[in-house]
């Protein structure tokens, strides 16, 4: 047996053995799914703050893609 080969399942064991925490994403959606359970004005004010969220994203790239330079070629 090689010794890369030795490393290798000494690496794979110890990250199989080793307990993970939830990442920030995974623990995030449950928020969000417990949050979407909830009564249904939650899950309106929730859906109303992404939309809004979303628009007014979109706004900031309209106005700045608009008050870029004229000849500049967009990306």
């Amino acid at each position: 047996m090689h010794v890369f080969t030795k490393r290798n399942a000494l690496v794979g064991w110890i990250v199989t053995r080793t307990p993970r925490k939830p990442t920030a994403r995974k623990r995030l959606e449950r928020r969000l799914k417990a949050i979407a359970r909830g009564p249904r004005t939650r899950r309106k004010l929730v859906l109303g703050a992404g939309i809004v969220g979303s628009a007014v994203v979109a706004l900031g790239a309209f106005i700045a893609r608009r008050s870029a330079d004229g000849d500049a070629q967009p990306a």
